[in-house]
């Protein structure tokens, strides 16, 4: 015996032996079971009785077309001071068909379930057609003992129709040996749920909340997605506009180096240029068998009668005026010349500033001079 059993049958004895110290009106009250009202449907008749004596009828109401309203009911009732919301209906003998079950103590949880699917395999009415329930008698052990109660709704409805038109309640069936079989007809009431689902007028409703969720999430829908393109045309042209930039940076870059190196380049003249005007200038005695650049500086090693006519010569040449000697002239006796050693800034003359006075930038060079800080 589990501790819920024990725990159910001491709360039973203390609690009857606390109704033993009542009055017996407060008793009467107290004793739910005792006033139940108790529904025995015999032909044509009616028998009404109380759970404290249901073999004695307290009334018998006729039901025939001069049957009273169930409003006059409840008032003949009312003298009985029984409960007349709690109802338990006794079907004629014969009726309800019982059988001993035994199922997994695991079972206890979902019994309707699992009997309503074992009922065709239990009964000869599948779980549609009958009104069923049951009593369980021990719960002990791996397995529950149990008695089902089953009425094919064929034969029960034709007694319980006129008692629901009555307008009672009908949910318990008193069996013919006095147990109380709880929520016996709650299949009836699981009819008549589905229905009404069967009627159009929940599907209509049902439709028009369905069409009006939908109308409402359309445009929801819609917006997020039209806000979600426009996100990702946002983001692309912002990395557009981050790319455009760094080109636009990357093409200033260019054209700052391209015009540095045209200043540079138009403040030096091109080799064959300076080579050429330097064979003009030089007299016919004189030579050069070396000259090295570095930059806008060269240095000259070459042979003459006279070193000093050959400094005087470049004097009057356009891009050698600034040259000087490096080193003091060496006579060569073998030859009867002088080495020399000249050392030269190249530079343009007042006149080859006139035959080119402005370059690419839209300078003259003597600007250009000025503005890289070296002497013309």
């Amino acid at each position: 015996m589990d501790m819920g059993q024990v725990f159910s049958t001491w709360w039973q004895w203390w609690r009857k032996e606390l109704l033993g110290l009542l009055p017996p009106g407060l008793r009467q009250w107290l004793q739910q079971d005792n006033r139940r009202l108790i529904l025995r449907p015999r032909g044509n008749t009616l028998q009404v009785a109380a759970a404290a004596d249901p073999l004695h009828p307290l009334r018998e109401i006729p039901l025939d077309d001069g049957t009273p309203d169930a409003h006059a009911i409840r008032e003949s009732l009312r003298p009985l001071r029984l409960d007349a919301a709690a109802i338990a209906v006794q079907l004629p003998p014969g009726m309800v068909l019982k059988r001993a079950v035994s199922l997994p103590a695991s079972a206890r949880n979902s019994l309707h379930s699992i009997l309503g699917y074992q009922m065709a395999s239990l009964t000869p009415w599948p779980q549609e057609q009958v009104y069923f329930g049951w009593h369980l008698h021990d719960t002990a052990g791996s397995l529950l003992h149990l008695t089902l109660y089953v009425c094919p709704r064929t034969k029960a409805d034709p007694v319980i129709q006129p008692l629901k038109q009555l307008g009672f309640q009908l949910h318990d069936l008193l069996s013919d040996e006095g147990l109380l079989i709880k929520n016996f007809f709650a299949a009836m009431e699981l009819g008549n749920w589905r229905q009404k689902l069967r009627s159009p007028l929940p599907w209509l409703g049902l439709l028009t909340l369905a069409t009006l969720a939908l109308t409402l999430w359309l445009p929801l829908h819609f917006m997020s997605q039209e806000l979600a393109i426009l996100e990702t045309q946002s983001q692309r042209a912002r990395a557009q506009a981050l790319e455009a930039s760094a080109i636009r940076q990357q093409l200033e870059q260019i054209k700052t180096e391209t015009a540095f190196l045209a200043k540079r380049r138009s403040r030096q003249p091109p080799v064959f240029m300076v080579i050429e005007d330097l064979a003009l200038h030089l007299p016919l005695d004189a030579w050069v068998y070396m000259m090295r650049q570095s930059g806008s500086e060269v240095v000259i090693w070459g042979m003459a009668a006279s070193a000093k006519d050959v400094l005087a010569a470049m004097k009057k040449s356009r891009y050698w005026q600034h040259a000087t000697f490096e080193a003091p002239a060496v006579e060569d006796n073998s030859r009867d010349k002088e080495r020399f050693q000249l050392r030269a800034l190249l530079g343009r003359s007042p006149a080859a500033t006139q035959d080119n006075p402005i370059n690419g930038d839209g300078l003259s060079n003597d600007a250009l001079d000025e503005e890289e800080g070296l002497e013309p």
